[in-house]
Formats: C-alpha cells, structure tokens, sequence
C-alpha cells in the first residue's frame, strides 16, 4: 500500500493527477471517470475479474482526449518500468472485430493501433496499451500473459455519494 501511495502522490506532484475527492484512493479522475492504474500483473480474464470487484470494467480508450490523458499517466509509470497494460476491449466473439467490454459498441471512430495491428492471430485476442517508440498504441495481445491493467468507472462524489454525470 505505501507504494501505491507513494505512486498517487507522485503523478499529483507532476500535475497528471489532481486530488478532488471524486475518485476513490490510488485512482485517477478524468472527465467524470475514475482510473485505476493496477500495477499487478493478471491475465486478462483475471483483469476484468478484478476490476468488476471493484464495480469497474477494463478501461476504454475511445477518444483522443482520454487517449492522451491515459498517455500521461503511463509516460510517468514507464520511469519505473511499469509498462503495458490492457484495456477492456477484445475480438473473442468474432475474430478481427473489436468491441469494447463496458459499452459493447465497436471499436470504430477513434483508433490507436499500432503499425501492423491487430494482427488478426488466433490467441491475440485481447487489446494493450502498450509503447511504439514514443508513441502510447494498441497491440492484440495473447490473454494468457500477465499483464498491468487499467479499470475504469464513473466518478462519485464521496462528499454526498451521488454520481457525478455528464462534467
């Protein structure tokens, strides 16, 4: 726990992370979600369990702001060798097609594969957010290997407990 925290106040002192009690301990707000950056290593499956105990789902990464907001965040983890991590979307239904876990739309107006991704294998089903050179992409990852995460879900405002919707 004190390296957790240790972590916490390291990202609000480099201004990624800014404390606004809207988020529980160790997690990051942006725009009305909470993330949490699992510094663990799990399956994916194992991921997703966890996150769901957590009343979270893997994250989404659907949009360039979060993109580059998601970015931030793991450019400051890479320093301490804390690099890819997966996010909530797979192609276990149907190979080759996308979806996200928490909405179940496709994959489809904002993308950020890497070159040459996804590689459309059979075992590569389950997406990472991972380093191309300087560039935070996606890679189709095989589900078995132990991987950091992100879980992601709605901000609550802990003064009053009520949902925080649409900020």
């Amino acid at each position: 726990m004190y390296g957790i925290t240790l972590f916490t106040l390291l990202l609000v002192a480099l201004g990624v992370v800014q404390p606004k009690n809207l988020c529980p301990l160790d997690w990051a707000e942006f725009k009305g979600e909470c993330l949490l950056f699992a510094k663990d290593g799990r399956s994916w499956v194992d991921a997703q369990r966890d996150c769901r105990s957590r009343g979270a789902y893997l994250a989404t990464d659907d949009n360039p702001d979060k993109h580059n907001f998601m970015r931030q965040v793991m450019s400051a983890l890479k320093t301490f060798n804390i690099d890819g991590f997966y996010l909530g979307s797979d192609d276990f239904a149907f190979e080759g097609t996308w979806r996200w876990m928490e909405t179940g739309f496709p994959v489809s107006s904002f993308t950020a594969w890497g070159s040459g991704m996804p590689q459309g294998e059979d075992g590569h089903n389950c997406m990472k957010f991972s380093w191309e050179d300087n560039e935070a992409v996606w890679v189709d990852e095989d589900c078995n290997q132990r991987r950091h995460y992100i879980c992601e879900k709605q901000a609550v405002d802990f003064r009053n407990n009520t949902q925080i919707i649409g900020r």
